[in-house]
């Protein structure tokens, strides 16, 4: 089995149906990359089944991630609330395609699929470590 992260009274659990595993507590950086793949992991299997538990794991994720960065959720929400009111959300489908610039244009390739992003993003991440 390949080491993942794992909510924290997942051994417990298994431990309690009279099986055996291995574990350890990872921190720092290590946590940060556990967390990071953790998210992109969620993010697939939501994509594959959009459901409510799909999107509390994402969301577990989430509230990992801030912690460890010392930004509490409640500073997320209201900067969400801000820049939806600033921004808008992504709820219309909007698609930016290209945005012109006085001496040049900048043109954004977005034809990648999400599995095609996500594969390249992993391969990326797992090349600069």
């Amino acid at each position: 089995m390949k080491a993942k992260l794992v909510r924290d009274r997942i051994p417990q659990i298994i431990e309690e149906a009279g099986k055996t595993c291995r574990y350890r507590i990872v921190y720092g950086r290590e946590r940060l990359d556990f967390l990071y793949k953790k998210a992109l992991e969620e993010l697939y299997e939501f994509s594959e089944e959009p459901s409510a538990e799909e999107a509390a794991d994402m969301y577990e994720v989430l509230r990992a991630l801030c912690l460890e960065h010392a930004i509490s959720m409640d500073v997320v929400a209201n900067v969400a609330a801000e820049k939806r009111m600033k921004n808008g959300a992504f709820l219309n489908g909007f698609v930016l395609e290209h945005v012109g610039e006085e001496e040049s244009q900048l043109e954004l390739d977005l034809d990648d699929t999400f599995e095609e992003l996500l594969e390249r993003t992993m391969k990326e991440n797992n090349e600069g470590r």
